[in-house]
């Protein structure tokens, strides 16, 4: 708003302006929050930026603040949205140790992951958690950094020869870890209800990790004498 105004006030060509304004809105076409909103708040914030220090060009000593504030303000708030866990009180986050800027690398599941996977190995984290790829400092398996209801179903009708599915892939070329988090996307559909494949290879081909009970660790990097009997996936496992 702050950004609309300033434009429309200094602009001497008020059509232009209208239209800049409505690129920015178009951003939030789906009226989305969370990390849905990101690409508007990033563009509604620079279009702040750029107008206060047009306005302010003039002022020496106010322009710097006041981009050094905005600044500070987008850093924080950037790594507020993609690193703080989420619907957790502020004594909750505290005791989870996260920092609004200082990061935080004593991860559980960064220790599992690194421990059984080395830095040139991909991993393959499903339905859908990239924050996890950069805590644990590995990329995704190839064609795949997630895996979700309409990608499942994108598998049974490709488009232009490009196959991509996941049921296929995985059993090719096993990754040494997978980070499987057993949730309803959208409270919508289950995992076993768009990619029971994949379920199947984590009792078969996986040991899950005892603490971290989202890491699921190939079995030829599990020492012989920690293997149980992987039963079948359901979604109460994750649960527990």
């Amino acid at each position: 708003m702050i950004g609309s105004l300033l434009v429309l006030a200094t602009s001497r060509h008020r059509l232009a302006a209208l239209l800049l304004i409505g690129a920015v809105l178009m951003m939030q076409v789906r009226g989305a929050f969370g990390f849905q909103d990101g690409t508007f708040i990033m563009g509604a914030l620079t279009l702040c930026v750029l107008m206060m220090m047009r306005v302010l060009q003039s002022h020496d000593r106010a322009a710097p603040c006041i981009a050094l504030a905005f600044c500070a303000l987008y850093v924080i708030g950037v790594r507020h949205a993609v690193s703080s866990p989420h619907g957790m009180t502020r004594q909750q986050l505290r005791q989870a140790g996260f920092h609004p800027i200082r990061e935080n690398r004593d991860v559980g599941f960064v220790k599992a992951i690194q421990t059984h996977s080395r830095p040139d190995e991909r991993i393959l984290v499903i339905p859908y958690n990239p924050d996890v790829y950069i805590y644990a400092g590995r990329l995704s398996m190839k064609k795949y950094h997630e895996y979700l209801p309409w990608e499942a179903d994108y598998a049974h009708h490709p488009w232009g020869g490009y196959e991509r599915d996941l049921c296929h892939d995985l059993p090719q070329d096993l990754p040494p870890v997978i980070y499987f988090d057993d949730y309803h996307v959208w409270g919508r559909w289950a995992p076993a209800d768009f990619m029971p494949c994949v379920l199947k290879v984590l009792a078969q081909d996986y040991q899950r990790d005892p603490v971290e009970k989202s890491v699921y660790i190939r079995r030829d990097r599990v020492d012989p004498a920690a293997l149980k009997d992987a039963g079948p996936i359901s979604s109460s496992q994750n649960r527990n």
